[in-house]
């Protein structure tokens, strides 16, 4: 699976679809990078969908799964936080509404 969505993933809107049906591409190719023990790509994924999204609680939680398998906890650990903080913003302002 990874090896045939990766190569693709930059290109995947000259396919059309909507945005939701080309994230949904993105992220089954990160969750098969985590799934295969390749957290250094899940992590390139990650800082890419980051960038994107920075406050995407899911973007976050991703991360953290990521670098908790570069064993790298400290930022997993500040990951989650990230996305915890950024969930609990996402239900306030639900909430207010």
């Amino acid at each position: 699976m990874i090896e045939d969505l990766h190569p693709i993933r930059q290109a995947l809107h000259h396919f059309g679809g909507s945005h939701a049906q080309r994230d949904a591409l993105q992220r089954t190719l990160l969750e098969s990078a985590l799934r295969s023990n390749r957290p250094a790509l899940a992590a390139a994924l990650t800082a890419e969908r980051v960038s994107w999204r920075e406050r995407s609680s899911y973007n976050w939680n991703q991360r953290a799964r990521a670098l908790r398998g570069l064993g790298q906890p400290e930022g997993a650990d500040a990951a989650e936080a990230r996305a915890e903080r950024y969930q609990a913003e996402f239900k306030a302002a639900f909430l207010a509404v």
